[in-house]
């Protein structure tokens, strides 16, 4: 079976310069590239509940679950807008 055909978790932590910081999942879309936000802590260590109305903080930290390349254009997304 094709490693690439499995989903996987990742994951990411965003950085200050992401140009995701300040926008909603919602807005984001991830699930349009086939990725879920499983979880999110802020910096602080605060669980974050996951839903579209969440807002990114620099600092926050997600956990993907999707296919490899879904993941890589979910990262772009949350690093390039």
């Amino acid at each position: 079976v094709d490693e690439m055909d499995h989903e996987r978790l990742s994951t990411f932590s965003m950085p200050f310069s992401a140009k995701a910081v300040g926008q909603s999942l919602g807005d984001l879309a991830l699930h349009a590239t086939g990725v879920r936000v499983v979880s999110l802590r802020r910096a602080s260590g605060a669980q974050v509940v996951v839903d579209d109305a969440c807002v990114l903080h620099d600092g926050d930290t997600l956990v993907l679950s999707g296919k490899p390349e879904g993941l890589a254009l979910a990262e772009g997304t949350l690093l390039r807008g």
